[in-house]
This record gives structure tokens, sequence and C-alpha cells, in this order.
């Protein structure tokens, strides 16, 4: 399995911290960063992957000299791509650009901004299934990547989504099989050409009708995303508590 975690954004919401560096390198303790932590969440599970691809743009050289340092830490060297659209372009490129003539294999994409509890990466790269990490018990707000979901199948994904009627809130974890990556990478790429403010989701959105893509629920495992300062508190109060019951 190729592991790709997408960390070239700006980050404005939260300068002046992201003003040089990426907002995956902000800390969560005096020793790991929210990338070391990503890092750390891979170990248990080093079996079950092969290739790891971290796609960087904002603070690129901040991202080499991290990885550089973190290269110990992963079981696995990593390969780092720069996007050089980061500032032009949303996810949706930097996703494209991971996985252009890489589709060989199932992969795993996380967020590089989210932190969360590492038996989540247990849970997705066990199921057998194209799926989705969704936290089933969270109450849903306008800025949720809301979820819905029939008979186990998701059925659509946005933020626009009504939170009344949507199952729960995609985390930024998901895993895509090997046999359903062309179709995503064909998806991705019309998005590139035609709409590239766009983002991976919406690349997920235009193929629910072709592929199954099922769900992982978090179940009340503790993550959060970090966009804002207050983001980041809670982000190291989470990281703290699981500090302390050793599960990172």
């Amino acid at each position: 399995m190729n592991v790709i975690i997408l960390a070239a954004g700006t980050s404005r919401r939260l300068l002046p911290l992201t003003k040089q560096k990426p907002k995956t390198l902000l800390s969560l303790s005096k020793e790991r960063t929210m990338l070391a932590s990503i890092f750390d969440s891979l170990k248990d599970n080093s079996n079950y992957f092969s290739q790891l691809t971290i796609v960087g743009g904002h603070g690129f050289k901040f991202l080499q000299l991290a990885i550089t340092s973190l290269r110990h830490t992963v079981p696995i060297a990593p390969t780092l791509i720069f996007n050089p659209n980061y500032q032009s372009m949303n996810n949706c490129y930097s996703l494209f650009m991971a996985l252009k003539n890489n589709t060989d294999r199932d992969v795993l994409i996380i967020h590089s901004d989210v932190v969360y509890e590492p038996t989540i990466i247990n849970k997705i790269v066990r199921s057998p299934y194209t799926a989705l990490v969704v936290d089933n018990k969270k109450q849903l707000t306008a800025e949720s990547m809301k979820v819905t979901v029939a008979n186990g199948r998701v059925t659509d994904i946005s933020k626009i989504l009504s939170a009344k009627t949507s199952y729960g809130e995609y985390i930024g974890i998901a895993k895509v099989q090997k046999k359903h990556l062309p179709k995503l990478m064909v998806a991705l790429e019309a998005i590139v050409k035609e709409t590239p403010n766009l983002f991976y989701d919406d690349a997920f959105r235009s193929i629910l009708g072709d592929v199954n893509f099922r769900i992982v629920d978090t179940d009340g495992l503790p993550w959060t995303e970090v966009d804002n300062k207050y983001d980041l508190r809670i982000a190291r109060r989470i990281y703290k508590d699981l500090s302390s019951r050793s599960r990172i």
C-alpha cells in the first residue's frame, strides 16, 4: 500500500505560525510535530506499507529538512514531491501528482493537518474496501466535510450537505483500492483541467456512482483537523492525552 500525505497548502489562517513553514511542522509537544505524529501512527502497520509519498509546496525547504530528520522513525524511505502549483490549485493537484504513474497498489490518503488516535489507522488499513474514515459521533457544523450514507455505502460528500441528514464527517483519511484508482485519476485530471480550485473530495464525489465507497467509523476515537489556532490548541490537548496513555 502507498501512503500519501498531502502537505502543500499555505495555511493562511494560522499566520504568522505558518509564514515560513507548512502547518504540518507545527509542534504538538516539545518533541513532536503533526507530521511526526502521522509517521508515528504508521509504525504498527508497517507491514501494510510499501511506499510513503509526501506532497509539499509552501515551506518546502523546511519540509525537506524535517523529513530527513524523521527518516529513522518510519520503516520505508519517504519520497517527497514538490507541487509547483500549490498557490493556485487545491489538493486535487497534489493527489494527482502523487498518483500519476503510481496506481499499481492500494493507496492510503492522509491530510497532513490531522491529529488522531493511531487506532484509526489500524481500522482503515484493515478494511477490505475503498473507504472513508468518518466521525459518526461528532456534532456537524457548516464547516464539516459531511457524508451521507445508504446501506453502508457513501452516497455523497460535501460541506454543503445538510447536517440533519448527514451520517458524519469525513476526517481526511481514506483508502482507495488499486482497482478504483483509474476512475479516480480520470476524475482528478478533469478537475485539474477545468476547476483546479476544487479539492480531491470533489473527485471522490464525482465517482460515487461508479465506485462503492464504504465507511470506517471513528466510534468516538479522538481526532481533530487543524485549520486555525483554536484547532491547534485542541490538537495539542489530544496529543498530550494520547501520549499520557502511551498510544503514540
